[in-house]
């Protein structure tokens, strides 16, 4: 009896663990690039070594953009369309990313609280520090009308974001530029029509003279289409989700199991 209580307890605990991976949600910025091309690319930041030692990139996501609240644990960019060789993976040796709230906004003619070309300007206060270390990428070839989101960023600590407190900013320090191929063509999907969802600050090393360590950097309406994945959304519901019941399961099963040897110890006495 005690293996068949450990062996429920033990699914169904896996189980609801399997179904609260159902919650996860992809959110593409901007929403309506999730299956359309943009109009522009981009080597900036993963293949900035064509011309660059080095470099800090930030980028900044409209919050109406994202329509929920919730954890941040999963960054993905995929190639432009056509004529992508894709990449083996690839190191970038000691990369900080930091994802925040701020109150910046995208690049808008005469608009207020634009982003500013001083990095600390545009940080907010709640910066955490998602991924440090050795970041390995890759992409696959790509010469469809629309590339997938293979070039993936797990963080390593997801990041509370309600889009109602302010704008998304996406803050990354490549101290070494690596080259993504031989030919070095890899280019990134990026829109330059959006300016009002999507801009970034850079600070480019052979170009400014300062690169990863340069406090300040030149802005542009550009912006690589990005793809977010959200776990534990802060919505709430009378409802129970998936992984509630299955939660909830567990306790069933595990009140009928202990019934059962409480009146089986009776009938035995």
């Amino acid at each position: 009896m005690k293996k068949l209580l450990f062996g429920a307890a033990t699914f169904l605990l896996l189980f609801g663990l399997a179904l609260s991976q159902v919650n996860a949600q992809p959110v593409v910025v901007p929403n309506v690039l999730a299956n359309t091309d943009a109009n522009e690319n981009t080597f900036l930041p993963f293949n900035c070594e064509i011309d660059r030692e080095s470099m800090r990139y930030q980028q900044v996501y409209l919050g109406s953009e994202f329509g929920q609240a919730g954890m941040i644990d999963k960054i993905s960019f995929r190639l432009a369309a056509f004529s992508q060789l894709g990449f083996e993976p690839t190191t970038f040796p000691g990369v900080q990313i930091e994802l925040s709230t701020t109150d910046a906004q995208p690049i808008v003619p005469g608009g207020p609280n634009e982003l500013s070309t001083t990095f600390e300007d545009n940080i907010g206060e709640d910066v955490t520090t998602v991924f440090m270390g050795d970041l390995v990428i890759s992409a696959r070839a790509c010469d469809t009308v629309v590339c997938p989101f293979d070039i993936m960023i797990p963080l390593q600590e997801p990041f509370l974001y309600n889009p109602e407190d302010g704008n998304l900013l996406f803050d990354i320090r490549i101290p070494e530029c690596v080259a993504l191929n031989e030919e070095q063509n890899n280019a990134f999907d990026s829109l330059v029509d959006f300016p009002t969802i999507s801009s970034r600050a850079i600070s480019l090393s052979e170009f400014q003279g300062g690169g990863v360590s340069d406090p300040t950097g030149n802005t542009n309406e550009n912006g690589m289409v990005t793809e977010f994945r959200f776990i534990q959304p802060l919505q709430t519901s009378p409802i129970p989700t998936l992984s509630e019941w299955g939660l909830i399961s567990v306790a069933v099963i595990l009140g009928i199991v202990g019934f059962m040897v409480i009146r089986r110890r009776k009938v035995a006495a």
